[in-house]
Parts: C-alpha cells; structure tokens; sequence
C-alpha cells in the first residue's frame, strides 16, 4: 500500500514539475529581448521577497507591464532601464535577461525525481 502512494506522488509531483519545465521552455523559445523600463516596486509576501513592476512594448504594440520578482532586492530600481526576456504571445510576463539560462528548474525537477525514485526503491527492499 505505501509503495502505490510513493508511485502515486512521484509520478504527480514529476508531472507537474515537467508540465512546468515545459511551459518554461515554450515561453523562452518564443521570446524576444526588449527594454523594460521600472516603473514601480511590490513586495508580494511577507516572506522577504521583492519585485519590480516593468513596462514595455514589443514590435510598436504595448505598453505591456510584467511583474518581475527576485528573493531579498528589487530587480531594477523605478527608472531604470533593463533588459528582459518576452513572449509577444504571452503579454504579461517577462523574465530578466540576466536570469534567462538559470537551470534551477531543471535541478529541482532533476533532484525531486532521483529522492521519489530512492525513497521507493528502498521501501521495496
């Protein structure tokens, strides 16, 4: 019975996270650069994270805003002008340049799979 749960979690926790992964991918492969401009700060949690509010136009459509976010300082300052990634079919989000290789999702997806899989196998032994 506890193994029919571990394979249940592993295989929905994996779906997800490739679901994302994917998702992820898609919007990077469609994207283009374009200059943002900061046009305001948030702070979503009270979890210390900090965000930037950015606005930008793509091939003369726009202005589109994003939300950007970043754990402990805010990605840009109000003013500034900063480089991110978009997908013109998908108006709304953006991802900073400077974080657009990052293979954290990757990793996490990578990790989770292997701890499922040990955490399994070992109950069957």
């Amino acid at each position: 019975m506890i193994n029919l749960i571990l394979l249940t979690v592993w295989l929905t926790l994996s779906v997800i996270s490739l679901f994302f992964l994917i998702q992820g991918r898609r919007f990077k492969r469609g994207g283009v650069v374009v200059e943002a401009l900061c046009v305001g700060h948030f702070t979503p949690a009270a979890d210390g994270y900090a965000g930037s509010v950015l606005e930008y136009s793509v091939a003369g459509l726009g202005p589109y805003r994003a939300e950007v976010t970043k754990r402990k300082y805010h990605p840009a300052e109000i003013g500034q002008t900063v480089q991110v990634l978009v997908n013109p079919k998908m108006s709304g989000r953006a991802v900073l340049q400077s974080e657009r290789d990052s293979k954290v999702g990757l990793v996490i997806y990578l990790m989770m799979t292997a701890i499922l899989a040990l955490i399994f196998v070992a109950d069957l032994l």
